[in-house]
This record gives C-alpha cells, sequence and structure tokens, in this order.
C-alpha cells in the first residue's frame, strides 16, 4: 500500500542519504593516494606504492569482502536475538588470528621479501609496505565488522568516519608533496590509516557491547602465540637474503 510505502522511506531514509555518500567517500579514499603521489611525485614512486599496496591489500580484500557478506545476515539476526556482542567478538578474534601473522612477516622483511620475488629495483616498494601494514591490519579487521553500522542504523556514524578518513589522507600526502619527501608522504598516509581504522574498530565494538577486558585478553593471547610462527619464517627468509647478497658480492 501507499502508505506503507511511504512509511519504509521514512524509516529507512538514512541508506540513501548517508550511506551512498559514505561509500562515494570510501571508493575516492581509496583512489586518492595514487592520484596525489602522481601529482607531486614520479611515476615510479606511484608504481611502489601500488605494488606495495596491492600486495598487502588485495588478498586482506577479497578475504575481509567475503567474510563481510557472510557476517552481515548473522548481525542482522544476533540483533534481534540479542547476541550480537558474542558473534562480533568471535570475529574479531579470527580476522585477528587469520591476519596478524602474514602481515606482521611483511611488515618486518618486506624489503627482503620484495627484493627476493620481485627484484631488487623494487627494494623500495617494501619498505613502503612496512609503513602501510599496520593500516592494513586494523582495516582488515574493522572492514568486515563495519557492516554493524548498516545493522544498527547507524549510517550517519559511518559517513563522519569516512569524512574524517578522506580529509585525513589528504593532509597527509600534501603535507609529504609539499615537502618534496615521498617516504615521508606513505609514513603519514600508513600512520593515518592505522590511527583512523583502529578508532573505527575500537568504536565498532563498542557498538556491539562488546567488553574491552575479553578484547585486551584476546589480543594479547594471539600476540603471544603467533610469536614463533612470525620468528622461524623471518629468520629463514633473512638467511635466504644474506646467501643471495654474498652470491651477488
Amino acid at each position: 500500500k501507499r502508505k506503507d510505502l511511504y512509511r519504509m522511506l521514512a524509516r529507512y531514509k538514512k541508506f540513501p542519504l548517508y550511506s551512498s555518500w559514505s561509500a562515494l567517500l570510501n571508493t575516492a579514499s581509496a583512489m586518492l593516494p595514487v592520484l596525489l603521489l602522481g601529482y607531486f611525485f614520479t611515476p615510479k614512486i606511484v608504481g611502489y606504492y601500488a605494488l606495495g599496496h596491492r600486495v598487502l591489500a588485495t588478498p586482506m580484500g577479497v578475504i575481509g569482502g567475503s567474510v563481510a557478506q557472510a557476517f552481515f545476515p548473522r548481525a542482522a539476526e544476533a540483533r534481534r536475538s540479542g547476541n550480537l556482542d558474542k558473534i562480533t567478538f568471535e570475529l574479531f578474534q579470527q580476522l585477528l588470528t587469520i591476519g596478524l601473522i602474514p602481515i606482521l612477516l611483511i611488515a618486518i622483511v618486506a624489503p627482503e621479501l620484495f627484493s627476493i620475488i620481485f627484484g631488487h629495483r623494487w627494494v623500495e616498494a617494501g619498505v613502503y609496505a612496512q609503513w602501510l601494514c599496520l593500516w592494513i591490519i586494523f582495516q582488515f579487521i574493522s572492514s568486515p565488522i563495519s557492516t554493524i553500522i548498516t545493522v544498527l542504523e547507524k549510517q550517519r556514524l559511518g559517513l563522519m568516519y569516512n569524512i574524517s578518513l578522506f580529509s585525513g589522507r589528504i593532509i597527509a600526502l600534501i603535507i609529504g608533496g609539499i615537502l618534496q619527501n615521498p617516504l615521508l608522504a606513505i609514513k603519514l598516509l600508513g600512520l593515518v590509516g592505522a590511527i583512523m581504522y583502529f578508532i573505527y574498530g575500537v568504536l565498532l565494538l563498542n557498538l556491539a557491547k562488546v567488553k574491552r577486558a575479553k578484547v585486551v585478553r584476546a589480543v594479547i593471547t594471539i600476540v603471544l602465540k603467533s610469536v614463533p610462527f612470525i620468528l622461524v619464517p623471518t629468520m629463514g627468509i633473512y638467511m635466504k637474503f644474506s646467501s643471495i647478497t654474498n652470491i651477488t658480492l
């Protein structure tokens, strides 16, 4: 009926008013680094950033996108049944467990790893990747959980976050560009992304009413369990890199 149609339009008006602009800003924010790095620096710098970011973001994005699609209907049902905090916390633990070890490995040995896989001239891309790692891991954890913004109908909050992220990235890249320091631009970009996605993750867990003490205990436990799996491959990569370097010399 027409009155029901009008009622539903009023009930869900936040979707076109906020979510569409939020999605637009999110897409623009993802494209921003390539555009501004290309404006301030050479195509070589853009290539370093693009490779470093793609190696980190592509696998994480595929996994995160699939998890988000599966989590959304579960979160909607959990809100009705009153256990949204439980499934959100479980997803947080799973994402941290999956993403922590590969990201930390790359953060430690990225230049050497890029040199072995892509060749010595791509070492700089590995350095860039090191500075993007914190941003990527926090994004990997936060993005799938962010579907609760829609479930809880907090689209305005999501829009405010995307505005802040977009603005922070512009400022970071402009500072690096004005100073003509590409590494500084990447460092600031990674720092802004890490801080913003960390805040976003905390905010999402608070919205789901997950207790902070549980989160802290889970983080400490997962980090401690990951240490052996990080140290052994790291030592192997450094040994291999040292052997290749000696042969080259």
